[in-house]
């Protein structure tokens, strides 16, 4: 959780500063607090995962627009989300080529977090979870085959 929190401070301090950010909730395995945990953040209607697994980061997005206040499970806060990898394709047209969240991802993050927000409000969320949805089943065929 340590790495987590030293990245979100050195890399992405932008999302507080910039688009005044906002926790909405963390979780932290106390067995595996060194290597895994989590934290995510509110910004309007996104909702911004970041992930510590395995010593490893992950970012993800979602939006607070389709939440289904019956559920009682907080983890399931939002129907969908998706991995940066596929935002990332859906913004550069681009295959991601690493898997896990790095300071050129922070980067590009900062670039693009207006089109992100943009792509996530209500009126294009329809149209771009269908095309990110899209993209997911092509990265899927492209990992595991047909």
């Amino acid at each position: 959780m340590t790495k987590l929190l030293q990245f979100l401070i050195k890399h992405l301090a932008f999302l507080y500063n910039e688009y005044q950010a906002s926790f909405t909730s963390d979780g932290i395995d106390k067995g595996r607090a060194s290597y895994c945990g989590n934290v995510k953040l509110k910004i309007k209607h996104l909702i911004v995962e970041i992930s510590l697994d395995r010593d490893e980061l992950d970012v993800d997005f979602g939006t607070e627009l389709h939440y289904d206040k019956d559920k009682s499970n907080y983890e399931e806060y939002y129907d969908d989300k998706f991995d940066h990898q596929v935002v990332w394709q859906l913004i550069t047209g681009k295959i991601h080529k690493s898997g896990i969240f790095n300071k050129k991802d922070a980067v590009f993050l900062h670039k693009n977090m207006d089109k992100i927000l943009r792509l996530f409000e209500e009126n294009n969320y329809t149209q771009t979870k269908q095309k990110l949805e899209e993209l997911e089943n092509e990265r899927s065929k492209r990992i595991w085959g047909d």
